[in-house]
């Protein structure tokens, strides 16, 4: 359900773990799905028009979040080596 041992550790930490389940139990929706529909507003929410009228699924835009996601990584890191994150 998460993308790392890393993250899964994050996400039963600061208690995102258990509101993904609590939001699958409610949905009928499994718990990795909700966390790739969190995901997919994050990143792409251009795409969710499409994945809700069944016209494209999750494997279809799964290349787009990946490209989406390295996308914002390189902003963070770029941002952190800039110092404009103030952590420098």
């Amino acid at each position: 359900m998460t993308c790392s041992g890393t993250c899964r550790v994050k996400a039963h930490r600061n208690g995102a773990m258990e509101r993904r389940k609590r939001a699958a139990a409610v949905t009928g929706a499994d718990p990795a799905g909700v966390g790739m529909a969190a995901a997919l507003l994050r990143l792409r929410p251009d795409l969710e028009a499409g994945i809700m009228a069944g016209t494209i699924d999750f494997d279809d835009v799964m290349p787009d979040l990946n490209r989406a996601f390295v996308d914002r990584l390189f902003q963070v890191v770029a941002m952190r080596l800039d110092g404009a994150d103030g952590k420098t």
